[in-house]
């Protein structure tokens, strides 16, 4: 029977990987779903959803101001650096038109060790707003926090 077999298992379990949105080494296939963006994420980096149209005027996406204030505050966190834990936490965050935190979503988190302290602060992150043909605008930004022992 087909429902016995390693290829109806593999195929399963192919088809929860690319509708969960993961590849095999754990970077998303998607940011969020509305990024049509052909620009390639490179790990440590921010990315946005930010998509500008063609004007005379600059756009941009929300750009975070204290980032690296916070990033001290969240520090490494004790239980998980003596457990040995290492990975990223990336946050898909919504920035009003003034540049007030709204909400945010969890793009992609390897241990909750590592992405409940990022939760915590990360309302604490003040922008610059988005600006669309030089107006302040609400804005999606994803911003990645890498926690790694040989750094830290």
């Amino acid at each position: 029977m087909f429902f016995q077999t390693r290829t109806f298992w593999i195929t399963l379990t192919l088809a929860a990987v690319v509708f969960t949105g993961q590849q095999w080494l754990g970077f998303p296939l998607f940011e969020g779903g509305t990024n049509t963006s052909k620009t390639a994420h490179i790990p440590g980096q921010t990315v946005t959803d930010f998509h500008s149209p063609s004007s005379t005027v600059a756009n941009h996406p929300p750009i975070p101001k204290n980032l690296p204030a916070i990033k001290e505050q969240i520090g490494y966190p004790p239980i998980a650096k003596n457990a040995g834990i290492e990975g990223r936490v990336i946050l898909r965050i919504l920035v009003d038109e003034k540049g007030n935190y709204v909400k945010h979503s969890v793009v992609d988190s390897f241990h909750p060790m590592l992405r409940i302290p990022v939760e915590l602060h990360v309302p604490l992150v003040t922008f610059e707003p988005a600006k669309r043909m030089g107006k302040a605008t609400s804005g999606w930004v994803s911003i990645p926090f890498q926690f790694d022992l040989s750094g830290s």
